[in-house]
């Protein structure tokens, strides 16, 4: 009893196999292999013979059996005899091996609460400082427009709070520099949009041209009627004017000129003709040199044109004979005067006065005196009307020619 209830058997056994002393009464001086369970009588001699201990455990019943070696004094007819024999101890573990199964799961249960609870918190700490921090980077990185405030926290711990610092920095400069760019497109654009010109950028690389609305405006055309490539351009050029303009592209594309610029004549959607100044910049090169796109514009200069050409003739013909005047006559002169020395020609200068022409004037008036002058017969007669408004004598006429045939003989 003063052993516990887990020793199930305690025996002392003799050499011959016999039970000497038993914690159960019943099984003194009975035969061990038939009494004690899971007893084995083979390693009786062992036992006895090398003196050692042996441990077993029996799985099915979880007892644990030993066998001790042991020296034994017998009393009998007045002779002290000695002799060998073993105790043997069979120790039921099963309520021990309960606890620590209790005990192993309520460790197990300890560590499980520990490592959710650690897990609960290393996700709250990672969702809070890291997750959360860089979703609401990712969205903001999604706006569609940059000029609006970007609100960020900068909550993020070590290399994310660092990335949102970044990013925010990063963030307000591309605003700045959006701003900046924003204002310069709107200069541009507002001074294209007052000058009426046509802007057209030139991908030399892809072969594909863009030209504005205005562009294709200019030419009496809509915007889905010109195709975004350069034959669209050069096609309607006039073919007096293809070589020249070529000319310009190349001096251009080979640094010779730092911009291209060139006047020349556009066919219209009405098939006219209508002089353009065409105008680009090289704004990008490949590693070989070679051009990469061409942005420029095009200005509508016909009515330059056309007063340039009115200028000119205005310079060379009077307004009402619609003849060659003064300035005409000494350039004929003095072509008439090197094509007479090369071809040893002689020529005369006929000097018309019209006395009666103020008589007409007066009479019929101005009107009639136009006509007179302006009458067909003197068309290409090689007639020039002289000083008509200025009262110039014959005499200092023919010092004028006089002197510019001296000068060109000199």
């Amino acid at each position: 009893t003063a052993l516990g209830p887990n020793f199930q058997t305690i025996a002392v056994i003799d050499h011959n196999q016999q039970i000497i002393l038993s914690n159960t009464l019943r099984d003194k001086y009975m035969f061990a292999k038939l009494q004690l369970a899971n007893y084995d009588g083979k390693l009786l001699q062992q036992v006895i013979e090398k003196n050692e201990f042996i441990f077993q455990y029996n799985q099915h019943s979880q007892d644990l059996i030993v066998y001790a070696p042991l020296q034994m004094l017998s009393k009998g007819n007045s002779l002290n005899r000695k002799f060998n024999g073993l105790i043997f101890i069979r120790y039921s573990l099963t309520s021990a091996n309960t606890e620590l199964r209790y005990q192993a799961l309520f460790s197990l249960i300890k560590i499980a609460i520990t490592l959710i609870v650690s897990l609960c918190v290393l996700t709250y700490i990672i969702n809070r400082f890291i997750i959360t921090p860089l979703i609401k980077l990712a969205h903001t990185t999604k706006s569609p427009d940059l000029n609006q405030c970007i609100e960020l926290e900068s909550t993020g711990m070590g290399e994310v709070g660092l990335l949102q610092r970044a990013f925010i920095e990063f963030a307000g400069r591309v605003k700045k520099s959006i701003s900046t760019l924003t204002a310069s497109e709107q200069r541009w654009l507002y001074a294209l949009s007052g000058s009426r010109d046509g802007v057209w950028d030139w991908n030399i690389a892809e072969d594909s041209v863009y030209y504005s609305d205005r562009w294709k405006e200019m030419l009496g055309f809509n915007s889905s009627d010109i195709q975004d490539n350069i034959e669209e351009w050069e096609s309607r050029i006039h073919s007096d004017d293809l070589i020249m303009l070529s000319q310009q592209l190349q001096l251009h594309f080979t640094g010779k000129n730092s911009f291209f610029e060139n006047t020349h004549r556009i066919r219209c959607h009405n098939g006219d003709y209508r002089w353009v100044l065409s105008r680009g910049q090289t704004v990008s090169w490949d590693a070989n040199g070679l051009p990469l796109r061409l942005i420029g514009t095009m200005t509508d200069v016909s009515k330059y044109k056309q007063a340039q050409e009115r200028l000119s003739y205005q310079a060379q013909f009077d307004e009402v004979t619609l003849l060659p005047n003064r300035a005409q006559l000494l350039g004929h002169l003095k072509q008439e005067s090197e094509r007479a020395k090369h071809n040893d020609f002689f020529g005369a200068l006929v000097l018309i006065e019209c006395d009666q022409y103020k008589t007409i004037n007066d009479l019929k008036g101005h009107f009639k005196g136009d006509q007179l002058l302006n009458a067909n017969y003197f068309k290409d007669k090689g007639v020039a009307t002289i000083l008509k408004d200025e009262q110039v004598t014959k005499k200092e006429l023919l010092n004028t020619i006089h002197r510019y045939f001296n000068n060109d003989k000199n």
